[in-house]
């Protein structure tokens, strides 16, 4: 017994032996890295303030670690069900796809019935189907342009010039171009309208946006803030309700 427990003690005390020699041989190594005093001292103060963020953090090395050499598992192919050509024919012909859109319930149709239908092209003023005339107060087309019968004139008698103008802006800015800046990158053209514009308002600078919609969310929280007050009604439109909270005002 005496002769099996000194030879234990030398075994556990070569383990030790082995243990610090290592660890005196990382440390070695590890102050030969750039910037390794830095990293040991933000340990240090790290463990110091907050010693289970230390813990945190090495659990989540070690997870990774583990994570980047784990052996991907693969489902096993010898239990997947191989099917033939004819099975799988005859399973697409029995498919039956769910409709896109569901069918109108007796809500909806009711819904339907009392929405105005407009007669014609919408603008600031609109001929509904029963006859009547009302102001549209919700409509981005507020110059008229669509439905003016000038400018469809005017683009039926130079229809020619028109295309020839088309084909050189295509040969030029390529199919994928667009007229909104926000899509691909801002061109000469968009460029040469807002000075265009600033000129005509009399301004400095003044920029375009892709779409109305941009516009009125981008224009009210560039001049509210947390803090002002907006006064506005209930009814207003969906870009203006988006723009007045990202302003973070208060809503009277």
């Amino acid at each position: 017994m005496p002769t099996q427990a000194v030879t234990a003690a030398n075994l556990l005390q070569a383990v030790v032996d082995v243990l610090n020699t290592t660890l005196e041989v990382t440390a070695a190594a590890c102050e030969q890295v750039p910037g390794s005093a830095i990293f040991w001292r933000y340990v240090q103060r790290s463990y110091q303030n907050d010693p289970f963020r230390v813990g945190l953090e090495l659990l989540l090395l070690c997870f990774g670690i583990a994570y980047l050499f784990h052996r991907k598992t693969h489902p096993d192919e010898g239990t997947m069900v191989k099917l033939s050509d004819k099975e799988i024919e005859e399973l697409v012909d029995e498919w039956q796809p769910d409709p896109l859109v569901p069918a109108l319930t007796e809500a909806d149709r009711l819904e339907l019935e009392t929405l105005p239908v407009v007669a014609g092209s919408p603008g600031a003023k609109l001929r509904i189907k029963d006859g009547r005339v009302a102001v549209n107060l919700a409509s981005y087309n507020f110059l008229g342009l669509v439905a003016n019968e000038t400018i469809k004139v005017l683009v039926w008698t130079e229809a020619q010039a028109l295309r020839a103008k088309a084909v050189a802006t295509l040969r030029k800015y390529g199919v994928g171009s667009c007229g909104p800046p926000g899509f691909y990158g801002t061109l000469d053209v968009h460029r040469d309208l807002e000075k265009q514009i600033a000129e005509f308002l009399g301004t400095e600078e003044a920029i375009i946006y892709s779409q109305s919609f941009s516009t009125v969310s981008s224009v009210i929280p560039a001049f509210a803030k947390r803090g002002d007050i907006i006064v506005c009604d209930d009814g207003v439109n969906f870009a203006v309700q988006k723009g007045i909270q990202i302003s973070r005002s208060v809503i009277r």
